[in-house]
């Protein structure tokens, strides 16, 4: 086969496993994601409230039906600009390995988290590391805290891919302190504050009131509006009355994923690294123990993998096992039924999931060149 063609079809294979992302789970953003984009600081000190309170002089001077549309055209470019993240991640890798991350569950479950702030939290995630890169910490804490006001989820999904640009770059030298004292000092004062004032007013009937009229005025929040107003005065502390499982056999699949993503990154890597990549991808399925929304979870040692690949974090990946684990990678993700929000299924059918992994079989075989080579551009 001519390998110059391998410069048209690595776009097309990109956009065909995108398509099938789009067709399992994207949709509209739902009410409980619209509802935060309208939370703002004049209802109380809350938590998530800074990217209501920025968009709040705009939406003031529309409609309802504007405000709708507004707030799916925010989600709708956020999900673009992720899926040219993924580009980016995608283009550089071996061909059977991007196919493998483009396919996996953190792609099907952020298409599906269409309009919440995980989108966001990527960003400055990405943008943070590109500023640790270059030494400029002062600029990466103020990313870093302005994602925890967007959503608390920062410290879970941007801070622990920040620690280990920091700790990659200056290992356990004495060199390390400063830097991880600048970047971290005023990101977790922020989150400390927020943590304090809800503990403080818990369930406050005024904050609560005040949720309700704001988000009254906006009917397409109406199922939302006093789980909203609840959750959003809704104590951290008291999460940790709740327990709950790891051991849930649907999440196996994302489970499996996740170590696919351990070992991309731990390639050509010392030991001393590898434990501390282990720790860092591992860090936020402690919020199994208190979370309700436990696929999403799942997801994020996923997203973290995907701001060190963008941050420069991978080796030489020439590696047969690599392609050997990427390719059942590709073939069970295409076919295994992904946890969705909600109480939602996968749209596709187990008997087109089967149809599709088969295609994929098929094509490991058609283009064997071109998947098992090393680098294709």
């Amino acid at each position: 086969m001519n390998p110059n063609l391998v410069k048209w079809e690595k776009p097309v294979f990109f956009l065909l496993a995108i398509g099938y992302g789009f067709t399992r789970s994207l949709r509209f953003p739902n009410d409980w994601s619209e509802a935060h984009w309208l939370i703002t600081y004049d209802m109380g000190l809350l938590k998530r409230a800074l990217v209501g309170t920025l968009l709040n002089p705009i939406f003031s001077n529309m409609d309802v039906s504007q405000v709708e549309l507004t707030i799916s055209l925010f989600s709708f470019v956020s999900v673009m600009i992720f899926i040219w993240l993924l580009w980016k991640v995608y283009q550089p890798l071996p061909l059977l390995v991007g196919l493998a991350v483009v396919v996996s569950p953190m792609v099907v479950m952020m298409l599906h988290l269409n309009g919440y702030f995980d989108f966001q939290l990527v960003f400055l995630g990405v943008l943070a590391l590109y500023l640790i890169k270059y030494e400029q910490f002062i600029l990466a804490s103020v990313l870093l805290a302005i994602g925890i006001l967007i959503h608390e989820n920062c410290i879970f999904i941007s801070m622990p891919a920040a620690f280990y640009a920091i700790y990659s770059r200056y290992d356990f030298s004495s060199k390390l302190t400063v830097p991880v004292s600048k970047v971290f000092a005023l990101p977790l004062l922020v989150f400390l504050s927020i943590l304090v004032f809800t503990d403080r007013n818990s369930e406050s009937s005024l904050i609560q009131e005040n949720i309700i009229t704001g988000l009254g005025y906006f009917p397409f929040v109406a199922s939302k509006i006093e789980y909203v107003a609840y959750s959003f005065t809704h104590s951290f502390v008291s999460y940790f009355k709740w327990r709950r499982s790891f051991l849930n056999p649907v999440y196996f699949m994302v489970f499996l994923n996740c170590l696919g993503m351990f070992f991309l990154l731990a390639t050509g890597k010392k030991k001393q690294e590898k434990i501390m990549l282990g720790l860092i991808l591992g860090f936020p399925l402690i919020l199994q123990l208190i979370a309700v929304d436990t696929g999403r979870i799942w997801i994020f040692p996923l997203l973290i993998g995907l701001q060190l690949i963008l941050n420069g974090g991978l080796a030489n990946l020439d590696s047969s096992k690599i392609k050997f684990g990427a390719a059942c990678l590709l073939i069970v993700n295409c076919v295994y039924t992904i946890p969705l929000m909600d109480d939602l299924v996968d749209r596709v059918p187990l008997l087109i999931r089967c149809m599709v992994a088969a295609l994929a079989i098929f094509g490991l075989g058609f283009y064997k060149k071109e998947f098992w080579l090393a680098n294709e551009k």
